[in-house]
């Protein structure tokens, strides 16, 4: 053992009988606390027998560790230490504990600190009012409000565990993460300072300028913006929230994936996309969901549902307003009023319009339209206004069993009102094939006329009047009289039973 740097000399002769005696039961049994240094050293026996106090510069050692203060009470008989002043524990090369007063017992290795209390680890730091540090399990815990900083982040809670070895904290109730780029709220947070990785065990939320993550459990790279959070996790920015059964997000790159359960809710344009996979680029300004992508726009009591194998939305990157929805493979929808299937769809939010591409064919009510590409016009509550029927143009409908009226062009253009088809216009190469009735319903011919163009006026969703325009020709042929090969125009096709009749049935690839 070291020499005191400075004894009291009318003491020197009374501290070494006091040696004699140190110590003489746990020689075998405990790991005794030694003396190192200190200025001075003061015996009274009003004390205690076996209490020895130490002034100035103080120093013990107890196993591997070195604990140093102004002044102390040696307890020798409990092998106990009660230090005060610029206390500190060194328990490690790179971890010092710092305080104004130290309860330390040897028989346990429990150091109890407190006042001003500061744990330094490397690059982080602990600042508490009270700390519980246990020298052989090299584990430290605060009960009431602790604060943790290192080069980016500042973390306090209400309640903390510090495992030494593993350079891992555990933090519990009021839980705040503070970091440049977001704030972390939760109730029970897992951190290593070694890999910078945050866990999370309870209702989480990440707040940024960009967005608002929730999650119950999960976790955070702080040092490379990774995160991935699961259990009721969604992801929010100005006007979509994105929600799934688990969620990834790089924060540098902005990317967001969902797996499983997916939806995105656009609150701005009134939609739900749903899906079991989504990728969410916040600086390309898209977002895209696949497996069972469905899409379902809401519009004043009426909602239409979209199937296709994926769907794909362009939004805003300023606004995050959505722009563009564009599906693809499969396409089909449903809603009360209409329903259609194609490959491939367009959907502009900023005028309700929607574009079918490649074998695109569309129902209102009996009437079936086809042609190599569909255009509808919806207005503001959601109705159908107009459409147009690009190139090779069909409009049919079934007057009866295996009678279909007929309407042919190069391009049809079709206008609503109330919801309903008011009149056709038929533009180059018009043909009509029409079952022409009478007041009691009774067929009294068939119409087969052909013009340059023709306009057609429709009640109740049957012809009115039709006018032909330019190179008119047509012959009403009776019922029983007219020539099989006139009953059916060119390219005629009926797609009856590919028709989604509801939501469910536009999962169906006929």
């Amino acid at each position: 053992m070291n020499l005191f740097t400075a004894i009291d000399k009318k003491n020197i002769c009374l501290f070494f009988v006091v040696l004699l005696f140190v110590y003489p039961i746990y020689a075998q049994k405990t790991v005794r606390i030694f003396i190192e240094s200190a200025n001075s050293l003061e015996y009274d026996i009003s004390i205690g027998e076996n209490v020895n106090r130490f002034v100035g510069n103080v120093i013990f050692r107890h196993d591997k560790t070195y604990l140093y203060c102004d002044s102390a009470y040696l307890y020798v008989d409990i092998n106990s230490v009660d230090a005060y002043g610029n206390v500190q524990i060194k328990a490690s090369d790179t971890s010092n504990i710092y305080g104004n007063v130290l309860k330390y017992d040897g028989n346990t290795g429990t150091a109890k600190i407190s006042g001003n209390v500061k744990l330094i680890d490397n690059q982080i730091t602990l600042i508490t009012d009270t700390l519980v540090y246990n020298t052989k399990t090299k584990i430290a815990s605060y009960p009431n409000n602790g604060i943790i900083t290192d080069l980016n982040n500042n973390l306090s809670s209400k309640k903390g565990v510090y495992y030494s070895d593993l350079k891992q904290f555990y933090f519990y109730d009021n839980v705040v993460l503070v970091n440049p780029e977001y704030k972390v709220y939760t109730d029970t947070l897992i951190y290593n300072t070694l890999t910078a990785v945050a866990y999370f065990k309870g209702p989480t939320t990440i707040i940024s300028d960009e967005n608002i993550i929730y999650c119950e459990k999960g976790f955070y790279d702080t040092e490379h913006d990774i995160s991935g959070f699961t259990k009721n996790a969604y992801l929010k920015n100005k006007n979509q929230i994105l929600k799934a059964d688990s969620i990834y997000y790089d924060r540098n790159l902005q990317v967001g994936l969902g797996f499983k359960n997916v939806n995105i809710f656009d609150s701005l344009q009134k939609i739900i996309i749903y899906g079991n996979y989504a990728e969410y680029h916040e600086i390309q300004g898209l977002s895209y969901v696949t497996d069972s992508a469905m899409l379902a726009i809401f519009n004043e009591g009426d909602t239409l549902f979209l199937h296709a194998d994926t769907l794909l939305v362009n939004f805003n990157d300023s606004t995050k307003q959505g722009e563009l929805l564009k599906a693809y493979y499969h396409v089909k929808f449903f809603r009360d009023d209409f329903q259609g299937m194609c490959d491939s769809l367009i959907y502009n939010f900023s005028d309700s319009t929607i574009i079918l591409y490649k074998n695109p064919i569309l129902w209102t009510e009996e009437n079936q339209f086809t042609a190599e590409e569909i255009k509808i016009w919806l207005q503001n509550d959601g109705k159908v206004d107009s459409l147009l029927l690009y190139k090779t143009a069909f409009i049919v409908s079934k007057d009866d069993i295996d009678k279909f009226n007929q309407i042919k062009g190069n391009t049809i253009k079709g206008y609503f009102r109330n919801n309903e088809l008011d009149y056709i216009l038929v533009e180059k190469n018009a043909e009509t094939v029409y079952y022409v009735r009478d007041d009691s319903s009774a067929v009294v011919g068939i119409n087969v006329a052909s013009a340059l163009n023709m306009i057609i006026y429709i009640e109740n969703n049957k012809a009115k009047r039709i006018t032909f325009i330019q190179n008119a020709s047509g012959i009403m042929y009776p019922e029983k009289k007219i020539p099989d090969e006139e009953k059916i125009l060119k390219g005629f096709k009926w797609y009856e039973k590919e028709r989604p009749l509801s939501k469910e049935d536009i999962f169906s690839k006929d």
